[in-house]
């Protein structure tokens, strides 16, 4: 047992961080060392992250291995979590979307000219360019009508590493936007 010099309790062994007393343990137990450094950083908090921002110039390299190795580790977890999140905060999504759109025009333009390019190879001489706005127009439709976000998408993927369809009326249907994200490349009719 060990008395706490904050709180004054009579506590167990166990309920105390290692230190650099003789003792080797703190002199005050974990629950009070908690609060203070949580008081601490509210009243210091520019201080704090200048500290973390300087500590992570350091030490990036093992940040990101050890960032990696939890990701790895925690890969269907951290999905859940960060699905549940999302479905839960869809406002903050957005926001987050849109100012990373805006922060990273560069790669945002990239990636849809690349879309786009691969829509244009994946599109044949025959199609039927009329159907294939009127589908789009659709889909701005039901968007409009039912408040929920709908998108083509393609039933056959243009890009999957299995599989690769074609940019024509037949190969398109309408789903809500949701549907489309889970389905991403990875579903198609008659897969393997």
């Amino acid at each position: 047992m060990k008395v706490c010099t904050r709180c004054h309790q009579p506590k167990s062994l166990l309920e105390f961080s290692k230190g650099s007393r003789k003792d080797g343990l703190q002199s005050r137990c974990k629950l009070c060392f908690s609060e203070i450094m949580k008081i601490y950083r509210e009243e210091n908090i520019k201080a704090v992250k200048e500290r973390g921002a300087l500590d992570y110039a350091k030490n990036r390299d093992a940040y990101i291995s050890r960032s990696k190795k939890r990701y790895a580790e925690n890969t269907e977890k951290i999905k859940k979590a960060t699905a549940s999140y999302q479905k839960a905060n869809p406002e903050k999504r957005a926001a987050w979307n849109s100012s990373y759109s805006r922060a990273n025009k560069d790669k945002v333009c990239a990636l849809t000219a690349a879309r786009n390019a691969r829509k244009l190879l994946a599109t044949p001489l025959w199609v039927n360019h009329c159907a294939i706005r009127d589908v789009y127009s659709e889909a701005e439709r039901l968007t409009t009508r039912t408040g929920i976000a709908h998108q083509v998408d393609h039933i056959v993927p243009l890009r999957s590493p299995l599989v690769c369809g074609l940019h024509w009326e037949g190969n398109l249907q309408i789903i809500s936007a949701v549907e489309n994200r889970k389905k991403s490349n990875r579903y198609w009719p008659d897969m393997p």
